[in-house]
């Protein structure tokens, strides 16, 4: 006869209470144990994955759990008729517990330096694993009937990523989330979810780490910080086996694409696998994501700028080492030498709009060493920033092997253009004149032009 064993619901935590809704994995309840120094403690916890932001375990701290500390070997366990679960986390950080409403003292821990894993029930085997990502969105996937026509608005997208197929999906609770998000109201959150199938031999941190791969491809698409927020490995009926909830460093979420949705299935085709290639080759490009991750998270302009000098030094510098150069001569080199080292050693092409008066090196060392920006206000300077952003990223972009376009301006107009395109039309983002005809406007007048002139002859 099966004995369902019972785990009666422990006390909540209120202060989470805003957060459960549009978690972004239920609530786990469960008994905690865990090791401070030299003592040991348990009692009631939850575990919760909130909207925006990393994991965080409400404890119900007994008296004698005073202080504050990093701390080790967490396990939550539980045991109910819906199934049961373990969370396991090696390293943790304990908080000092303060008293809620209810009288009860809780403490706040974070998992630390490593993920939090989680199993359910009985060992079995993994056939699929779809891991959530922060920070990264799109509105244009494949075309799929609907309503007696076909859309690809809002549909799944699917890519090839080095001869395996993954699913871009929108979550479901997305329309909840985008508004939030963009308003500022969460730093970031998780809009989107990957879906792949698992191969033969892969482990859990096989399936973790191209799941960061594919996530390096989405931040060079999006132009921010793209990571895991949480894998789940599915069985054949697609019930959770495990989960993996690892504590990535989280940017901001930012509406500024460098690729477009439609060709995101060109950019995994011609750069996933090169990717990982050159990571492979030179383990110095593992940092490249990174780099461009976090080029607009610093809050002032002064420190934007130095952080995309610092992500465009280190490409230079990578790729001459890259193609033959001796590593102690490229280090040496300060950003003017590493542009020129660029035009004679790597055949790039850097007209000298990039360069004029030589504002951007004068910029670049006023940032770096704490000195006067030589522009004539914050509105030029934001300008040069945004100009040398996309050269980096278009940089970036066909050292992967991508041929494709990525957006760009047009005259002070939002436009796309080759990846290889380093002219200023599409390259500076000055504003267009307000007096100034718009391109699509009269491109629309001319065509209504011609067709009356048609209509006129046929009558």
């Amino acid at each position: 006869m099966k004995v369902a064993v019972m785990t009666p619901d422990p006390p909540t935590f209120d202060l989470l209470t805003p957060y459960r809704a549009l978690a972004r994995v239920p609530a786990h309840r469960g008994t905690a144990s865990f090791r401070l120094g030299d003592e040991a403690f348990s009692g009631a916890a939850e575990f919760l994955l909130p909207p925006g932001g990393q994991a965080i375990i409400a404890f119900h701290a007994p008296a004698d759990l005073t202080s504050q500390d990093f701390g080790r070997d967490l396990v939550i366990e539980a045991a109910a008729e819906s199934g049961a679960f373990r969370i396991e986390c090696a390293q943790i950080y304990v908080r000092k517990p303060s008293r809620s409403a209810d009288g009860g003292s809780w403490s706040l821990i974070s998992p630390v330096n490593g993920p939090a894993r989680i199993r359910y029930g009985n060992d079995r085997p993994v056939r699929r694993a779809v891991a959530l990502l922060n920070n990264f969105d799109f509105s244009c996937g494949d075309p799929v009937t609907r309503d007696g026509g076909w859309t690809t608005i809002d549909t799944p997208l699917s890519v090839d990523a080095g001869g395996r197929t993954i699913t871009f999906r929108q979550r479901a609770d997305r329309p909840q989330l985008l508004p939030l998000v963009k308003a500022g109201l969460l730093h970031s959150t998780s809009l989107v979810e990957i879906a792949f199938d698992m191969r033969d031999g892969e482990s859990d941190d096989d399936l973790l780490a191209f799941s960061a791969d594919v996530t390096a491809l989405c931040t060079f698409a999006a132009g921010t910080g793209v990571s895991v927020a949480m894998l789940d490995l599915l069985d054949g009926d697609g019930a959770a086996v495990r989960r993996v909830v690892p504590q990535p460093v989280t940017a901001r979420y930012r509406d500024r694409e460098i690729v477009a949705d439609f060709h995101l299935r060109r950019l995994f085709s011609e750069a996933f696998a090169e990717y990982r290639r050159m990571k492979q080759a030179q383990a110095s490009w593992a940092r490249l994501a990174s780099y461009c991750a976090s080029l607009e998270d610093a809050p002032f302009l002064e420190q934007k700028f130095a952080s995309m000098v610092m992500a465009i030094e280190f490409f230079i510098r990578n790729c001459l080492v890259e193609a033959g150069q001796p590593e102690d001569r490229v280090t040496a080199l300060d950003f003017a030498g590493l542009i020129g080292a660029g035009r004679k050693h790597l055949g790039w092409q850097v007209p000298k709009h990039y360069t004029t008066k030589e504002t951007t090196r004068l910029l670049r060392n006023a940032v770096i060493h704490g000195g006067t920006p030589p522009t004539a206000d914050n509105a030029e300077f934001r300008l040069l920033f945004d100009k040398w952003r996309l050269f980096l990223f278009r940089r970036v972009l066909i050292r992967l092997g991508y041929a494709g376009k990525v957006v760009s301006p047009h005259k002070g107009c939002a436009s796309t253009s080759d990846v290889a395109d380093f002219s200023q039309e599409h390259n500076d983002f000055t504003p267009a004149d307000s007096n100034a005809p718009d391109p699509w406007a009269e491109l629309v007048k001319k065509f209504r032009e011609q067709q009356a002139c048609a209509e006129n002859k046929a009558s």
